[in-house]
């Protein structure tokens, strides 16, 4: 079944429509930013921040909610579901905010999103040499196959449980690669 059918897909906001890069204060909000999206979830510490233009209605943005899945629409061509600390952030133009309805499974639907056969038929879809950017009518025609609930959720939730030990790998990682970086810093002070 065609994604349109089970979720409405929507483009992100224009960013200096809704921000004031002039301004010191005001309405402070957390934007969604390349960076911020990879391996499946939000990375907050890649958030950005923008200060909204004076008189700007807050009910009118578009914010993430819980369950919702934000696509990338310019390489590297990745999704991320939107957990509960994840909520409020404002979707920008290079993203497509996904909302799936009840019938469902949205970490399923995750799993197809960057699914590598599902990324290529998206690429195939763009023309020009200019930005590859996917169109918002490409990721409404994305193909779910259209399986038994139980397999949905076992397909999802083998795929997050696999995104979070990916997670903690990178953490771990990241971990022994600061120790023993502070390591060879303390050795030379002492020399």
């Amino acid at each position: 079944m065609r994604l349109e059918k089970i979720a409405d897909v929507k483009n992100g906001q224009i960013l200096t429509r809704i921000c004031d890069k002039g301004l010191k204060d005001g309405t402070r909000i957390k934007v969604i930013t390349p960076k911020s999206i990879n391996n499946g979830f939000i990375y907050h510490k890649d958030l950005g921040e923008n200060i909204l233009k004076e008189g700007m209605d807050c009910s009118k943005l578009m914010y993430t909610e819980k369950g919702d899945i934000v696509i990338k629409l310019s390489t590297p061509y990745d999704s991320a579901i939107i957990r509960e600390k994840d909520e409020g952030l404002v979707v920008p133009s290079f993203c497509a905010l996904i909302r799936c309805n009840e019938k469902i499974n949205r970490n399923y639907v995750l799993a197809i999103l960057n699914n590598k056969k599902t990324i290529e038929k998206l690429i195939n879809e763009i023309s020009g040499l200019g930005m590859r950017i996917i169109k918002i009518g490409s990721i409404k025609n994305i193909d779910i196959p259209d399986i038994e609930t139980q397999k949905q959720e076992t397909i999802g939730n083998l795929y997050i449980e696999s995104l979070i030990e990916i997670e903690l790998v990178r953490n771990f990682l990241e971990n022994q690669k600061n120790l023993i970086e502070g390591f060879i810093e303390q050795e030379l002070k002492e020399e």
